[in-house]
């Protein structure tokens, strides 16, 4: 009896859980991001993830339960691979659809994630990051986009790339700016 009950307060507790390894190098098959004109190549670099206190650089959010709280204190799912850099390796295959031509070398995104996380009542996810755009050592455009991806009733998403479309949807807001499509254009080619 006294086995059962370990074994189920591991298997309750999430300890017995292995970490999910994500796919940094798939591409993407969904719809397209759509842009007016093709971007210049740029830099993607130094992102950094800010989670709640509660959740470790490898755990993402979980939102839309009884148990959690609503600053996203409570630890959905966990990963091999840091939090940051997989909203990273997103964020580059994203912009490798959208960029031509070549770059001046001066110019960085970076970006401050501020929230990656899962709605357990209806499956949506949510990707929350300010990009900043750097150009040699000045901050010259920052811009916080939410990305959400709004599953459908009976969709089942891939674990090993979850975040691939709410991040697309922020790297979609992102380029759909005019300032900072002529940003680029001015000052990175």
């Amino acid at each position: 009896m006294k086995k059962i009950m370990i074994i189920t307060s591991l298997l309750l507790s999430g300890c017995a859980a292995q970490p999910i390894q994500y796919d940094l190098d798939g591409n993407y098959t969904g719809s397209p991001i759509n842009i007016n004109k093709n971007i210049p190549k740029i830099s993607i670099n130094n992102f950094t993830y800010e989670p709640h206190r509660n959740i470790s650089q490898y755990a993402t959010s979980g939102f839309g339960c009884a148990l959690c709280q609503s600053d996203g204190s409570w630890r959905g799912y966990v990963f091999q691979q840091p939090v940051k850099d997989i909203i990273q390796a997103e964020v580059e295959l994203a912009f490798k659809e959208v960029s031509a031509g070549k770059s001046n070398g001066t110019c960085e995104l970076n970006g401050q994630i501020h929230a990656v996380g899962w709605n357990s009542i209806n499956g949506d996810t949510t990707v929350d990051i300010t990009y900043i755009l750097k150009i040699g050592e000045s901050s010259e455009y920052v811009k916080r986009a939410k990305g959400l991806y709004d599953g459908g009733i009976f969709e089942i998403q891939k674990l090993e790339k979850i975040w691939d479309k709410p991040t697309r949807a922020s790297v979609q807001e992102l380029v759909w700016d005019k300032n900072f499509v002529e940003l680029l254009h001015n000052k990175c080619t």
